[in-house]
């Protein structure tokens, strides 16, 4: 009985935790789950978020592109439309930008990286089209 106990209690945390993060990697790959949230197991295989480029009708968005309003607004905004493309940060990332009413199309391109070959290529990673 000693040896059982021993057993599970030297291996029972290391089984847990390859669970925990191979159910996290699977969620990943077969929902709209994002690699960084749900413990973080997957953080080190794709690159955050924040590097995504948003891509509007066409051209790549700028600071710029921004309406006058305090700084943290924007960017809470477009850090929401980036970490959890959907309906509601879409709108709410419109809603800080200039000439929101001549937005036809949205679109979220992440960088991909290609070990193989040292190359830096973006796909196409959300799209909107805006009504």
């Amino acid at each position: 009985m000693k040896k059982l106990n021993q057993f599970f209690a030297f291996y029972s945390l290391p089984v847990l935790v390859v669970f925990v993060a191979s159910w996290q990697l699977y969620k990943t790959e077969t929902t709209a789950l994002s690699r960084w949230k749900g413990g973080g197991f997957g953080m080190y295989t794709n690159i955050n978020e924040g590097s995504n480029i948003i891509v509007i009708n066409d051209s790549i968005f700028k600071d710029e592109d921004f309406i006058n309003i305090e700084n943290r607004h924007k960017h809470k905004a477009k850090n929401n439309f980036l970490f959890n493309p959907s309906n509601s940060t879409v709108n709410s990332f419109l809603n800080t930008i200039k000439q929101k009413e001549k937005v036809k199309k949205i679109q979220i391109y992440q960088p991909v990286l290609n070990p193989k070959n040292n190359t830096l290529t973006y796909q196409l990673y959300y799209e909107k089209i805006v009504e």
